[in-house]
């Protein structure tokens, strides 16, 4: 492993870290723009990889149909019976963090953090 790949598997730990550090997280899921996952703090690995297509095809959708509209969505939320799913692209990275409903003001400064380390990743050059 390069050091650049070891450097960005650091940082995409360190992004997991600080959401997984908040009491109301369950769990966060990394994806590249093919659906494969970047890195993950699910138990269930099986489950990652089976609902990782899932988020990609949902973000695309969406996505297209915003543009559609000239809107922008920054971020998704899905409402589970005991649980919220936040998806959030980031260049080519899409964040997931399943969360319980409560604390959500903390989390959203916790996921601004993380999405500011995942940006300084996967910032395009030009």
């Amino acid at each position: 492993m390069d050091i650049i790949t070891q450097l960005m598997l650091k940082n995409f730990s360190e992004a997991i870290a600080l959401l997984d550090a908040h009491p109301s997280v369950t769990g966060v899921l990394l994806l590249d723009t093919e659906g494969l996952i970047l890195g993950s703090s699910l138990s269930n690995q099986e489950r990652s990889e089976l609902l990782a297509p899932t988020y990609l095809s949902l973000m695309i959708d969406i996505y297209k149909h915003m543009n559609a509209l000239d809107e922008i969505a920054n971020q998704v939320c899905l409402v589970q019976s005991k649980q919220l799913v936040l998806i959030q692209p980031i260049y080519d990275i899409i964040l997931v963090v399943y969360t319980e409903k409560k604390e959500l003001d903390e989390l959203q400064s916790k996921i601004k953090a993380a999405v500011s380390i995942l940006k300084a990743i996967a910032q395009p050059e030009f």
